[in-house]
């Protein structure tokens, strides 16, 4: 792999930080929200995630309405609707716009595409910390430019990492809208007798765990979620370490398939 140009969070400002990353956790809960209210009656929990779409540094929703998807490209924070895969009139800054401002657009949009307004709900099954709501607050895009540009890097990056771990996966990389998560899923070679299958994530952060991380965790059984990492590696000791894609992906694969079962 080429080299990573991975943006040093070290000297950033951890609360414009946290504030960037806010805004792109409640962007990516409209495309969220578009693919949960059309849904198919025949779709499970998956379609709620958001492709990772490299070439436009964009978040796709699930298609809806046989071909139409809702994307948000990053790190300027514009909705747009696409149509069988290419962009329709109209892009939507989120600039200086509050969130009840965002539903009002979509609501003129899916009229425009002939689809029924009343059909479109903002619940979601699943709550995020800090949700962004009506009129009381906007989104700034311009004023957490450098945040929302460096977040965007680490997660372009982290993309291609998870990929580069993840071949098979002729489909891409998927961002979780509930926890702002990227992750695939890898099952080791049945020879190294290590555990299988595993899940390599790539997290925007929290406030506990201050900026970006990677993460090896057990596999999901069944309805269980593991949220205890089995290894993590944060922005902060990459940018320390000056570690380069090959050797964030040898820590990865390692620790996803070289530990004793």
């Amino acid at each position: 792999m080429e080299p990573l140009q991975l943006v040093d969070l070290r000297s950033a400002d951890s609360k414009r930080l946290a504030q960037a990353r806010r805004h792109i956790h409640n962007a990516a809960l409209w495309p969220a929200r578009i693919a949960n209210s059309f849904r198919p009656p025949q779709a499970g929990p998956r379609h709620l995630q958001l492709r990772w779409l490299a070439p436009d540094q964009a978040l796709l929703s699930e298609s809806f309405n046989d071909d139409l998807t809702l994307q948000l490209r990053l790190p300027a924070l514009h909705l747009q609707f696409m149509k069988a895969g290419r962009p329709v009139p109209h892009v939507f800054d989120m600039e200086d716009r509050s969130p009840a401002e965002v539903e009002a657009w979509i609501l003129v949009e899916l009229l425009h595409r002939g689809l029924a307004r009343d059909q479109f709900s903002k619940t979601l099954p699943f709550e995020i910390p800090a949700p962004m709501t009506g009129d009381s607050e906007k989104y700034i895009p311009a004023e957490l430019e450098a945040e929302l540009s460096a977040l965007t890097v680490w997660l372009a990056s982290a993309a291609s990492i998870l990929l580069s771990l993840a071949p098979s996966l002729d489909h891409g990389v998927w961002l979780d809208p509930e926890l702002l998560h990227l992750n695939v899923a890898a099952v080791a070679p049945a020879a190294t007798g290590a555990k299988a299958p595993m899940q390599i994530g790539f997290a925007m952060g929290v406030e506990r765990q201050g900026g970006p991380y990677f993460y090896v965790v057990p596999q999901n059984n069944g309805t269980v979620q593991n949220l205890r990492p089995d290894a993590m590696l944060s922005a902060q000791t990459i940018s320390e370490k000056a570690m380069s894609a090959d050797a964030i992906r040898q820590f990865l694969h390692e620790a996803a398939f070289q530990k004793a079962g």
